[in-house]
């Protein structure tokens, strides 16, 4: 059994390997830092240790979240690599354990504009696509390099 926590972005249900998740948040204020590429939210301070938050529904299909004010309302927290990083997401659900006799393979017809996904689990008939963490992070860590080289001119 895989267990996976869903969070939902942009209206469609995704998975997190729970083996990344350190914490997930609610209602948590953050800090805005000027100068940095779109899907870069800010940092939080988590018990004394400064988090970046990144948004992962910029980062999965390219648009910007509008914030009410400087608080995230769900984010999951996640240790990926030795770092510390944060996905902002429009919500959390249940942990699931999901059977590996529901994993399916890449299927570009259903899910073709979005990047990052890791595998499927069937669910009810329906498929969610797992995202694949350690991708994102190597694709944040990328963005920010070239963002910074440009930024320092």
């Amino acid at each position: 059994m895989i267990p996976v926590v869903p969070v939902e972005v942009n209206n469609r249900v995704f998975g997190i390997e729970i083996s990344y998740i350190k914490e997930l948040i609610v209602k948590k204020e953050f800090f805005v830092v000027p100068k940095v590429p779109d899907f870069t939210v800010g940092f939080i301070n988590l018990r004394g240790e400064v988090v970046p938050c990144f948004d992962l529904q910029n980062i999965l299909f390219g648009t910007k979240r509008k914030f009410d004010g400087d608080v995230i309302n769900f984010a999951v927290m996640l240790r990926v690599s030795g770092k510390s990083l944060g996905f902002v997401v429009d919500k959390v659900m249940k942990v699931m354990y999901i059977d590996e006799t529901n994993l399916k393979g890449y299927i570009e017809d259903i899910w073709k504009d979005v990047k990052f996904v890791k595998y499927f689990i069937e669910v009810s008939n329906s498929l969610m696509a797992v995202i694949d963490v350690e991708s994102v992070l190597k694709y944040i860590d990328k963005v920010n390099k070239e963002f910074y080289k440009y930024v320092r001119r």
